[in-house]
Parts: structure tokens; C-alpha cells; sequence
């Protein structure tokens, strides 16, 4: 019984929804750009460009991969990657890298924090600043690609070369729904508390754990004026991060620039998508434009919804 409530929190995959995902336009890594730290592959580089852009990181969430970044939105307009294509970026300036295994990214719930994810994200995030020449780079994660992908800021002592960062429904404050399997269930490690005897092991329970607790990952903004810092979040309509619906906020500072809420209806967990609605999924594949806002001009607050058909607030 425990089990069927986590899957209807937390989300199992694979049910069929009536807006199934399209089909991903595949890509791979071009030019001259071999990265090191993509064992799984990922997206990025191309012949005969030079980088003029800060390049831009772009990571998935839990159970995907580096090609969800490329599904259309889900009315069929361009991908968020095309967006940023469209406001000037080059081949040589968009990456991805696909930091969990085939194997695993089905098993939604065994998925936590550990060395080898944070280390192969920081890993590619070198690779990049070694091929562009770029003294710093931007990040855009999305749900657990934001833990993630702060996790390995922290562990490769990166953050001198970030400039900004956009986090979209990442689980900041951890999940309310975690607190149902407790902090160390072995049926949900993504759920566990930080683990006693390995301080990089650590899942989204909300209590017993440093990062999602006050001084941890929210507060980040704070320990690190010199990156500004953005997010987008589907607010009450996150059908994954709900109860604790607003744990994508980072805490207030003067480097956070934008926390834009974009949450419409009451939407359900479907193939990789929200089946209705704005909710976890759509909140990073309809943003291309906020994404792009957040990323190149100097907006601030609701400000930085221009150009966004949705709803959109600060």
C-alpha cells in the first residue's frame, strides 16, 4: 500500500496519457567536442564556430536524459534549446550531458545524490569551459538536475565559473511526499535523509539533511554574490513537488533576480509530460522564452515574463 501512495506522489512512469511525448529530435556532441564525462551521452558542439556567448549547461531530471531538453513544447512550438538557437546562441554555446545510466532511468526511485553523478556533471561542466575557452558558464537544471547540479558546483569547487544559474522545479527545500517512506527506506532511497556514514549521499527527504534544510542549497544565493540566480516553478500545480509545493524557491537575496511562477491547472504525471496544464514537466519544456529572458537581459521580477504566452508571475 505504502508503495501505490509513493508512485501516485512521487510518480512511477510510464502511464499513458493523451498527450504522450513527441518524438525527441536526437542529437549528439559535434565538431571537435569530445567531452570526457558524458559516458551516456549528451548534446552540444559543431564545426568551424568560435563561442562569443557564455556556453549555457543544460540538465535533465530524474528518469531522463539530455534529449528530453529537445522535445517540442507541448502545443508544438520549438524546444527550449530552439529558443535559445532563435535569440542568437550557437551549437557551440548549448550543452548537454545525459548524467544518469540507461539501466536506471526508469526506476524513478532509486535515484539519490552521490559522488559519481555530481562528479561526472562537474566533470562535463570542465570539458565545456576547456573546448569553448569561456571563463564562465550558465547552468539550467531542471527538477533533480538543479540538486544535482548545485551538488556538483559544491564538489568541484566550480562556482568561480558560474555566471548564472536558472533552476526550474528542483527540489530545493526536499518533498513533503518523502516524509510517507521515512529517511533511509531501501523501496525509496531518493527519498532518504543524508546518509550517516557518506555526506554526499543524500535524497530529497526534507528533514535530517543539511542541503535541503536552512543554510543548505536555498540558501546558495547568499554564499555566492558573484552568480545571479533565477527560477521558474509551476507553484501549487507541481504534481511532484507537492505538498511541498513551493520547495523550488531559493531564499531571498539581492543576487536572485526572478522566481517566476508559471503553474496553470491541476495536472497528473504522464510520459514525461504534465497531462494537462502547466505542472512539473511543462514548467521546463513551455519556457524556452523565460529561459532565454533569464539567461541574456537584465529583467527582474514579473518583468522577465515578457515574451511568455502562460501564465506567468512573480
Amino acid at each position: 500500500m505504502r508503495w501505490l501512495v509513493l508512485c501516485a506522489v512521487l510518480g512511477c512512469g510510464g502511464a499513458a496519457t493523451s498527450d504522450a511525448a513527441q518524438p525527441l529530435l536526437r542529437a549528439g556532441f559535434g565538431g571537435s567536442f569530445h567531452p570526457a564525462h558524458a559516458p551516456y551521452g549528451g548534446f552540444g558542439g559543431a564545426a568551424g564556430c568560435v563561442p562569443r556567448r557564455t556556453p549555457v549547461v543544460l540538465l535533465h531530471g530524474n528518469t531522463e536524459s539530455a534529449d528530453d531538453w529537445l522535445r517540442p513544447a507541448s502545443d508544438g512550438g520549438p524546444s527550449a534549446p530552439a529558443h535559445l538557437y532563435a535569440a542568437g546562441y550557437s551549437r557551440c554555446e548549448v550543452f548537454a550531458v545525459t548524467w544518469l545510466s540507461p539501466l536506471g532511468r526508469e526506476q524513478k526511485l532509486m535515484h539519490f545524490h552521490d559522488e559519481a553523478n555530481a562528479d561526472l556533471v562537474a566533470g562535463f561542466v570542465g570539458d565545456v569551459l576547456a573546448y569553448t575557452g569561456a571563463a564562465k558558464v550558465d547552468l539550467i537544471g531542471h527538477s533533480m538536475g538543479v540538486t544535482v547540479g548545485l551538488h556538483a558546483l559544491d564538489r568541484g569547487a566550480l562556482w568561480p565559473r558560474v555566471r548564472r544559474i536558472v533552476a526550474i522545479a528542483g527540489g530545493l527545500r526536499g518533498l513533503g511526499s518523502c516524509l510517507w517512506a521515512g529517511p533511509a527506506n531501501p523501496l525509496a532511497p531518493a527519498c532518504g535523509a543524508q546518509n550517516l556514514l557518506d555526506p554526499e549521499v543524500f535524497g530529497f527527504y526534507p528533514d535530517l539533511n543539511p542541503r535541503l534544510e536552512a543554510g543548505g542549497f536555498r540558501d546558495r544565493p547568499a554564499q555566492h554574490p558573484e552568480v545571479v540566480f533565477s527560477g521558474i516553478r509551476a507553484g501549487a500545480s507541481d504534481e511532484i513537488l507537492c505538498p511541498s509545493c513551493e520547495s523550488a524557491l531559493f531564499d531571498d537575496a539581492a543576487n536572485v533576480r526572478a522566481q517566476l511562477d508559471v503553474g496553470q491547472g491541476s495536472p497528473r504525471e504522464g510520459d514525461h509530460d504534465d497531462t494537462s496544464g502547466v505542472g512539473h514537466y511543462r514548467a521546463r519544456r513551455d519556457t524556452g522564452a523565460l529561459q532565454a529572458n533569464l539567461l541574456i537581459g537584465e529583467c527582474h521580477g514579473a518583468d522577465c515574463c515578457a515574451g511568455y504566452a502562460g501564465r506567468c508571475a512573480e
